[in-house]
């Protein structure tokens, strides 16, 4: 039968070619009725799923500290230490630079710093360059080892880690292609102000940074208001789970 024929005919019954050469391939291989039966669509393994232990953490920690997270968190910060660091432009990314910013972070952070957590750039690691992964020997490494502070990479290829802020650069690209050093540090203030004030985008329901932290921050003091009974209540943790196709 021609393709033309088989898509008539496909046609006719209600079905898709790609439901036909689906369960076609399936009888194919075997045939017999039983290979016509719907598979489980769960997979063999899941890796990425929390583990039950890190679930009754969460658990655990929600319901001691209902109110708090990230935005709540950031907030108190602010507030309370009155951290005022003004953005600022360094002339390149390199290991010299990045150096520099933890010194300065590391003078200005009212609080001690457990981790850091970066990508796989050179200026942060050796992991590719050294041809046997990380040493430890490179300057961020040995400089976190100093300070006790742990250095952790994000896996390579793990798109909700770095999506957003590739995301962010390419914005920064089109619409601040700057030409010099001096004009970008003189606009940059403007254009983080701008960003986060009035820049409204769908992945925040249509709301600007800013309106996005207010939001969280009266909900949780709300929350913080709310009777212990209703506080406690059973908390669902949802979990990721790898998807394959039956």
């Amino acid at each position: 039968m021609s393709p033309k024929s088989l898509s008539k005919a496909c046609a006719s019954n209600g079905w898709s070619m790609d439901t036909y050469s689906k369960w076609g391939t399936r009888l194919r291989k075997q045939p017999r009725v039983e290979s016509l039966f719907s598979k489980s669509r769960n997979p063999f393994r899941s890796p990425k799923k929390t583990k039950p232990k890190k679930e009754k953490k969460v658990v655990q920690l929600r319901r001691a500290q209902p109110s708090y997270g990230v935005e709540r968190i950031s907030q108190d910060l602010k507030q309370l230490f009155n951290i005022n660091a003004p953005p600022r432009i360094y002339p390149e990314k390199s290991t010299f630079f990045v150096m520099k910013f933890l010194s300065e972070l590391k003078r200005i952070c009212p609080f001690p710093i457990q981790e850091i957590q970066t990508d796989n750039d050179t200026a942060f690691t050796d992991k590719f360059s050294s041809g046997v992964g990380v040493t430890g020997e490179h300057a961020m490494d040995l400089w976190c080892t100093k300070n006790e502070i742990n250095h952790r990479l994000i896996p390579v290829g793990v798109k909700e880690l770095n999506s957003k802020v590739e995301n962010t650069h390419k914005k920064d690209d089109l619409e601040g292609p700057y030409e010099s050093e001096a004009k970008i540090s003189l606009n940059v203030t403007g254009y983080n102000q701008r960003w986060n004030q009035t820049r409204r985008t769908k992945a925040l329901k249509w709301k600007s940074p800013n309106e996005t932290i207010n939001d969280a921050y009266i909900k949780a003091l709300a929350l913080a208001e709310m009777p212990k009974q209703m506080q406690t209540k059973p908390i669902k943790i949802q979990t990721q789970k790898n998807k394959v196709r039956g």
